[in-house]
């Protein structure tokens, strides 16, 4: 299976495991899945790190490094056009734009995101 971590569900791997639920544990800790981390989540973080709300243990970019290598994740690509069309779409989609593309990425990468002219 696939697995796209969301922002904070990566930031408790690493810093607060306690935080994580049973069942997200097992699907981190099955060597069968693919753990999937966005650029999109480096930047919330750098962000939350910016406006003082988090604190991780040693620099981001030494923290990303050994995050991704703990987990044995692949980066998930981003391209600019889905940047800057992820915050325009409209209602049902997911209050977090990313999070939606991103698990659209995950779950079918060959697939477009119906009418919004998204090509993943």
């Amino acid at each position: 299976m696939n697995c796209l971590l969301d922002s904070h569900v990566w930031i408790w791997s690493q810093e607060a495991i306690e935080n994580i639920g049973p069942n997200t544990l097992s699907i981190l800790k099955d060597l069968k899945n693919t753990i999937c981390i966005s650029p999109i989540s480096t930047l919330e973080i750098a962000r939350l790190i910016q406006l003082k709300q988090i604190l991780l243990s040693g620099s981001l970019k030494r923290w990303v490094s050994r995050s991704v290598n703990n987990l044995l994740c692949r980066t998930i690509p981003i391209s600019h056009d889905i940047a800057m069309k992820s915050y325009s779409l409209h209602e049902p989609f997911h209050k977090d734009p990313a999070a939606f593309i991103f698990r659209k990425a995950v779950t079918n990468p060959s697939q477009s995101l119906g009418g919004f002219g998204l090509s993943i």
